[in-house]
């Protein structure tokens, strides 16, 4: 929340060498901004404000991955690799990022 895309890939390179390099815009829209609830309780949910951009943006991108340390984003559960609210982005969920990047889906 607040960060821009410089930001977030110096983030992602500090965990891994080259990993920023996977968030390639340069623009603030690859961010959601919708606001998309589930349910009548008014919890927004995540994942669908995500397949919201995706399906607008469909034809921007191969593969992608989703890195949170939140669980809200059904239907897109699958790309989801969970980070820790306080240990952040570890080895194997860079590994499990990777594989998504990669277009495997397999675990």
């Amino acid at each position: 929340i607040g960060k821009d895309l410089d930001y977030i890939q110096s983030v992602l390179n500090a965990a891994c060498p080259r990993l920023g390099e996977y968030v390639w815009c340069s623009q603030t829209w690859w961010r959601t901004t919708e606001h998309i609830y589930s349910n009548d309780s008014g919890n927004c949910n995540r994942g669908l404000e995500i397949k919201h951009w995706l399906d607008n943006h469909e034809d921007e991108y191969n593969h992608f991955v989703i890195l949170d340390d939140n669980t809200d984003m059904k239907p897109l559960m699958e790309f989801l690799v969970k980070t820790d609210a306080y240990d952040g982005f570890g080895f194997l969920d860079y590994m499990k990022a990777e594989k998504l990047l990669q277009g495997d889906r397999d675990d």
